[in-house]
């Protein structure tokens, strides 16, 4: 399987990352999403 890197913008993800639910990472232009938590964490 070949995976293709979608870069976006950090203004991208910020918008993006403000109406989801799930939490992400952000790292030179690819994002991540990050596995469980809990609110006392946040």
């Amino acid at each position: 399987m070949i995976v293709i890197p979608n870069y976006i913008k950090p203004d991208e993800y910020l918008i993006i990352d403000h109406d989801s639910p799930t939490r992400h990472e952000y790292s030179h232009g690819l994002v991540y999403a990050m596995a469980g938590g809990s609110d006392t964490h946040s």
